[in-house]
């Protein structure tokens, strides 16, 4: 899935070889230690936000219980170049948000779009990623804005953090009737699968990863961008005060990107 969602429209037909097999994913406890010589390391816990099945491509485990994504290997190679190790967890979203400002979690991740409310109460890296926050996935090609949706059936994550839950949630109770909230993307792309759904709605950064993994020329699905919401950039979340590690991580994000290796595990993920 090679930087669909650059395109002006993305409502594309594609044939998928892969194995239709549900995604592997957990929410189990995990610790991955750096290459390096991990008894001479400062650890520091990552929190993940939980989901019942994941949030690829961005953090998920993989049938084997490891741990896999483009949050993971940025993550990695922070830990790596700031001499740290990291271990990661799975927590829910408020839990998490708790631990990291009472200092029993140092790092959250997981599509963390960075706005003035959030940096007013945690500190927050630079962007490690952008992204449209509504994109469109469905069987029906016509559907490409939000405002076609409407009085449709319409599947998406149960979750306060995201834009296009935020927008049906300041719709009056009645146009909210054919909303199915569901406890990740996946589950919201399943529920077009089976039928339940016209549409899910989720970012474009984890759309494009389902549309490509279940769209077939039998049953193809079709995916767009509502260009009416800008971009977000998405940051990991740190305690106000973590100064210096939010100085390391900044740090170790620009020399990625300087360097080539940012773009390389972009292109690995998408």
């Amino acid at each position: 899935m090679k930087k669909l969602f650059y395109i002006p429209f993305c409502a594309l037909m594609a044939s998928c070889s892969a194995d239709k097999q549900e995604p592997q994913f957990a929410n189990d406890i995990q610790t991955t230690p750096t290459p390096n010589d991990t008894k001479a390391l400062a650890e520091i816990k990552v929190g993940f936000i939980a989901s019942a099945t994941g949030n690829a491509p961005l953090n998920y485990l993989d049938e084997k219980g490891m741990m896999q994504g483009f949050e993971y290997d940025i993550l990695q190679e922070v830990a790596t170049r700031t001499n740290h190790k990291f271990t990661y967890e799975y927590k829910p979203r408020k839990q998490l948000f708790d631990d990291v400002q009472n200092g029993t979690v140092q790092i959250v991740g997981g599509n963390i779009s960075i706005n003035e409310e959030r940096a007013s109460k945690y500190a927050m890296t630079n962007s490690y990623l952008e992204a449209y926050p509504v994109t469109i996935l469905s069987k029906d090609v016509s559907l490409k804005t939000i405002e076609q949706l409407k009085g449709k059936s319409v599947a998406i994550k149960n979750s306060p953090m995201d834009t296009f839950y935020n927008v049906v949630n300041t719709e009056k109770a009645e146009e909210k009737q054919n909303i199915h909230y569901v406890n990740s993307d996946w589950l919201a792309v399943k529920n077009v699968l089976s039928g339940d759904s016209v549409s899910a709605i989720g970012n474009s950064s984890v759309i494009p990863y389902f549309f490509e993994k279940y769209s077939t020329k039998e049953q193809p699905l079709y995916f767009s961008i509502d260009y009416q919401y800008p971009q977000e950039s998405y940051g990991f979340l740190l305690q106000k005060d973590n100064k210096q590690l939010l100085e390391d991580m900044n740090k170790s994000l620009a020399e990625m990107k300087a360097d080539g290796t940012y773009q390389s595990i972009y292109k690995k993920w998408f």
